[in-house]
């Protein structure tokens, strides 16, 4: 759904000439099957039966995040093949937020375990 870069126009306003490094693939599917073969973690992050609370689970820094798209989520194939699925905790009736907010709060999640981490190997 979401372009790549060259044709993007609100990225390369915001960007002013900078290059902007991505890699696209045609099936998302292919790209997580290669990096679990890499044997990096999945992390969905989607509010499902079985996921739990971005702050019941030690997510670390290393891994690859999967936000799904704002009004289907993750599909079903994707989340199958995550190693974790979390969701962010939310008051009220509301129960999905911005995708840019949303990888906001769950990267700093993520930086806040590993710098935890490393001050306990200190």
């Amino acid at each position: 759904i979401t372009p790549t870069p060259e044709k993007n126009e609100k990225v390369n306003k915001v960007a002013k000439e900078a290059q902007v490094q991505y890699h696209y693939a045609e099936k998302t599917i292919e790209v997580i099957r290669n990096l679990k073969d890499q044997r990096l973690p999945i992390i969905g992050v989607e509010k499902t039966p079985l996921s739990v609370p971005l702050n019941n689970e030690v997510i670390e820094n290393r891994g690859v995040y999967i936000f799904g798209n704002e009004e289907y989520g993750i599909s079903k194939d994707i989340l199958e093949l995550c190693d974790h699925v979390v969701y962010i905790p939310m008051m009220g009736k509301k129960n999905s937020m911005n995708v840019s907010v949303a990888s906001g709060i769950v990267l700093f999640k993520a930086l806040e375990n590993y710098m935890v981490k490393k001050d306990l190997e200190k």
